[in-house]
């Protein structure tokens, strides 16, 4: 089933990730990362890696479209399927809106 996450920040982190549906015969996200008011610097990150399963260690690899050192407001548009995609604020004086909407195919 499509899938939609919000989440309001305002310290520093990694943050509670989101875990899409990657099974679904056409994958489509839309993940956008808003700068509400103040600054911040921050990436966008995703695993292929399981979380639920404790004998893995996930490897977190950053979108190209929000790396490390971000400063402005983005939206990344995915059409290949991930496990696992979340906000790592490193600095932040105001409020960041994480937001990721996952559509599927009407049968």
């Amino acid at each position: 089933m499509a899938a939609a996450f919000y989440q309001t920040h305002t310290t520093t982190g990694a943050k509670t990730p989101w875990n899409g549906d990657w099974q679904l015969d056409h994958f489509t996200v839309t993940i956008a990362a808003i700068i509400v008011s103040g600054a911040a610097t921050y990436s966008v990150e995703y695993t292929l890696d399981d979380l639920n399963d404790t004998s893995v260690t996930p490897r977190w690899l950053t979108f190209d479209e929000a790396p490390v050192g971000t400063t402005a407001t983005k939206v990344i548009q995915l059409n290949n399927p991930v496990l696992w995609v979340r906000i790592n604020i490193a600095v932040i004086t105001g409020t960041v809106e994480f937001k990721i909407i996952q559509g599927m195919r009407q049968r």
